[in-house]
């Protein structure tokens, strides 16, 4: 097993995920150093499944880029967002508030809403420092 500054790998495996962890650990730590909030949002799409159906018909990749676009359109230019999960995603909030978090949230999902009947969003937002919770002990109770 073989480390650089933030992959874990081998031949045959790369962790392509520990380094947006470790991106949001940095904001994490930085945004309790200067004293602003930073706001996360865990969101999971249920039903992604049934959108595999579609790699028959070639509209899959069609799907994934209007996700992407979808997601790049709530995001401020500090923001991002990533995937860590089959149905599980990541927005990151640096300087945000909660109430930022919750009005992306919902413009987020009402979008799903008109386009995707069939997918089911949930979400739960933590901002920093306010809530007690660390990082690990979020994506802990995810796994």
């Amino acid at each position: 097993l073989q480390m650089n500054k933030y992959l874990i790998f081998t031949e045959s495996y790369i962790d392509l995920v520990q380094p947006l962890f470790t991106r949001l650990r940095n904001d994490h730590t930085g945004c309790l150093k200067l004293g602003i909030p930073l706001t996360v949002s865990i969101f999971t799409l249920k039903g992604l499944e049934s959108q595999v159906e579609k790699v028959d018909t070639g509209e899959l990749p069609e799907f994934f880029e209007q996700l992407e676009k979808r997601i790049c359109d709530i995001l401020g230019e500090t923001d991002y967002c990533f995937r860590f999960g089959h149905n599980r995603f990541a927005a990151v909030f640096p300087g945000k508030y909660k109430k930022a978090g919750q009005k992306a949230m919902a413009v987020l999902r009402k979008k799903f809403q008109l386009n995707y009947p069939d997918l089911l969003f949930s979400h739960q937002l933590f901002e920093y420092p306010r809530e007690k919770m660390g990082l690990d002990e979020i994506f802990s109770d995810l796994v």
